[in-house]
């Protein structure tokens, strides 16, 4: 099975973030530099507009200077002359000190060229935003960028009843620093009614960044289905890059302040990354009302989902659930190295079809026991398969979690068939049957057998356990290993390895099997390490 290569086109936004990380507060003098560069690669002069006013008056003549009637600079003000100019603009803030808030009466203007829009330089600013954008339930979105190359950061924007900010058309747009849904201390929902952030058909789009101070909290928002904290959505929204956020979580990520639908969902948009192996890539995707990561939709392929803690808190530990941890209903994606622990049903979910998908180096544990008040939740698995086929599980962590490690459809144990030839979620591949586990010296013996289709290749990968499931067929806490078998005519591939590991006496070995189209089979029944 082979994955697509996530595509990405974000040059101009690293010569922005090279910037932004000598200065990360946006000194005048960073701003200064940062759009002087846009406006010698375009050609294009550029123009700075300072806001000086909480109210929500247009601009009385669009000249070139921002000014309502009354002479004052507000932000309506300021995007419709930024608008109006031909270059890539500023817009900073410098009303009174510290925290401010603009109660919008109704949308603002849609932001149609390059613009930074920079609340980082609100007097008094240090770490957390101090500009708040008020929707007050007014109708629509409340920011809008459709025409790309646009950074927002240090932004408040609560309460209306669209999305925070809407994402549309040309992208390479940067969002960094913002609180999304909440209010300015990050600690109490003001929810936006549809998603935080909605990324429509818009590509190479940076949410968030690799340091603490480029970190958005996007969380406390209304929608539900595929809205709540960000949804990706259609087949232009590719390349774009969701790194660094508190989703679903207050701003110390140790509480719940849940979006009341996904945390994040992809919907018909292919080779978007969400998290990543770089250092301060990952998302905290806790506290969601739905599944933490959701992708469906035809199109939604090539989507890594890398790196995340998804029901934990911040420090890692056990107590933000989000309904379901990871669930694609797609094919061709990647779910990576992320920590799935506490989420009320399944950790990863594989369903309408799923195929050619890769769960692979993830800590799967302590999922499905459902709310205390709800026990009809609990009894899901580590990873639960409903339909599809060619979907890889390898090198993962799996254990605790309520029933079963790997369910492949909603029946228990698949019990194993003679030549493999039934068919199901991932072919009802046959698990490995473990004879015998000796330790002998710093190592393990382990002899048993697999039968599975005649003539073919298959991938055995054993596991140890402290403990056993409550149905005899465990789960998989310590990887021990990947090895190759081969099956006769007869469709059977006795072993005899020697793992090189000091398993305990008195733990448990259990065994998957994947046959080389990628199809993994649940996990095989324990066996004690005599």
């Amino acid at each position: 099975m082979s994955l697509p290569t996530p595509r990405f086109s974000l040059v101009l936004l690293a010569a922005i973030s090279a910037v932004l990380l000598v200065n990360p507060f946006g000194t005048a003098r960073a701003i200064a530099g940062l759009t002087s560069g846009l406006s010698s690669s375009t050609g294009r002069q550029s123009a700075a507009f300072v806001v000086t006013s909480t109210g929500d008056q247009p601009d009385a003549v669009i000249d070139g200077q921002c000014a309502t009637v009354s002479g004052e600079c507000t932000l309506r003000a300021a995007l419709q002359e930024a608008n109006a100019q031909p270059g890539p603009d500023t817009v900073s803030f410098a009303i009174d000190s510290g925290v401010q808030t603009i109660v919008v009466g109704s949308p603002l203007p849609a932001i149609t060229e390059g613009l930074l829009l920079d609340g980082w330089t609100q007097p008094g600013f240090v770490a957390s935003p101090l500009i708040v954008l008020n929707g007050q339930g007014v109708a629509g979105s409340g920011l809008t960028v459709t025409g790309g190359q646009t950074m927002l950061r240090g932004l408040v924007v609560q309460n209306f009843t669209g999305n925070g900010i809407l994402l549309s058309g040309a992208g390479g747009n940067v969002i960094e620093g913002c609180y999304v849904g909440t209010d300015v201390t990050g600690a109490t929902g003001a929810g936006n009614g549809q998603s935080g952030i909605l990324i429509d058909n818009s590509a190479d789009n940076l949410i968030g960044g690799l340091t603490p101070v480029s970190r958005n909290l996007i969380s406390g928002n209304l929608g539900l289905g595929n809205n709540g904290g960000i949804m990706i959505s259609g087949n232009g929204a590719s390349g774009n890059r969701i790194q660094g956020n508190y989703i679903g979580t207050d701003i110390t990520g140790m509480n719940y302040l849940s979006n009341q639908g996904r945390g994040v969902a992809i919907s018909g948009a292919p080779n978007n990354i969400v998290g990543g192996p770089e250092p301060g890539a990952r998302n905290l995707i806790s506290g969601n009302r739905a599944t933490g990561v959701r992708i469906l939709g035809n199109g939604a392929e090539g989507n890594v989902v890398e790196g995340n803690w998804v029901g934990t808190t911040a420090t890692g530990g056990f107590g933000l659930g989000n309904d379901r941890g990871l669930q694609t209903r797609t094919s061709h994606n990647s779910f990576i190295r992320n920590r799935v622990i506490g989420n009320r049903n399944d950790g990863v979910a594989l369903v309408s079809g799923a195929t050619e998908n890769l769960v692979e180096g993830n800590l799967i544990a302590y999922n499905g026991y459902g709310p205390h008040s709800d026990p009809v939740e609990a009894g899901f698995s580590g990873i639960y398969m409903l339909s599809g086929s060619e979907n890889t599980f390898r090198s993962n962590r799996i254990f605790g979690n309520a029933i079963l490690g790997i369910e492949l459809f909603l029946d228990g144990v698949t019990p194993n068939d003679p030549g493999d030839l039934d068919d199901g979620p991932n072919r009802f591949q046959n698990y490995p049957v473990i004879a015998s586990a000796t330790r002998s010296g710093s190592s393990v013996d382990l002899v048993g057998n697999l039968n599975s289709q005649a003539n073919a290749t298959y991938t055995v990968e054993f596991f140890a356990n402290p403990s056993c499931g409550i149905t005899g067929f465990g789960q998989g806490r310590y990887p021990l290993g990947l090895y190759t078998l081969t099956t006769d005519g007869n469709g059977d591939a006795a072993f005899s390895i020697n793992v090189g590991f000091g398993v305990p006496i008195g733990w448990f070995i259990t065994a998957t099997a994947t046959d080389a189209a990628g199809n993994t089979s649940e996990f095989s029944a324990c066996v004690t390490v005599q």
